[in-house]
C-alpha cells in the first residue's frame, strides 16, 4: 500500500487518490467496498456490455458524418444523453450498434448509434459510418 490518502493500481503501480474509482494512468477500475463503479469520463470500449436502461452520453464530433460541398464535416448524431434500449446485431450475428432513446428535449426520440468499424456509406461517396464515442453516466433523472 502507498502513502496515507493514496492507493496503488494493481495493474500498473500508479499512485491514485484514496477515493478514485479508476486508475488515472491505465483506467482499470478499483475494487470498491460496495461493488465496482462503472462510471468514468473516458469513452467506454466495452459498449457491448451495456444493458437495457443504462444511460450513456454521446460525445460531440463522433459517429456518422458527411462532407458538404465546401468540405465542412457534419455529424448526424446530436451529442447528449441517451437511455439504452438494446444492443443491435447485424445479419451475420455480430453486434454493430446501440438502439436508444434521447433523454433530453434536444435529442428526444429513437436513435440508433453505429458502433462498428469506420466505413464509407453505400448511399454516397461523401457519407461515412464511424463509431460513436460514448461515456457511461448515472441516470440523470434519479
Amino acid at each position: 500500500m502507498g502513502t496515507r490518502g493514496k492507493k496503488e493500481c494493481a495493474e500498473c503501480g500508479e499512485s491514485n487518490g484514496a477515493r478514485a474509482y479508476t486508475c488515472k494512468k491505465c483506467g482499470k477500475p478499483f475494487k470498491m467496498k460496495n461493488g465496482v463503479i462503472r462510471y468514468s469520463k473516458r469513452p467506454i470500449e466495452d459498449w457491448e456490455s451495456l444493458e437495457e436502461g443504462d444511460c450513456i452520453r454521446v460525445l460531440s464530433r463522433s459517429g456518422d458524418y458527411y462532407y458538404k460541398q465546401n468540405g465542412d464535416k457534419v455529424h448526424w448524431t446530436t451529442a447528449g444523453k441517451y437511455r439504452v434500449k438494446e444492443i443491435t446485431v447485424d445479419n451475420r450475428g455480430k453486434s454493430n450498434g446501440i438502439s436508444c432513446f434521447g433523454i433530453t428535449n434536444r435529442n428526444a426520440g429513437y436513435h440508433w448509434l453505429y458502433m462498428g468499424k469506420k466505413k464509407r456509406s453505400k448511399e454516397s461517396p461523401r457519407q461515412f459510418h464511424a463509431p460513436h464515442k460514448i461515456v457511461r453516466i448515472k441516470d440523470p433523472r434519479r
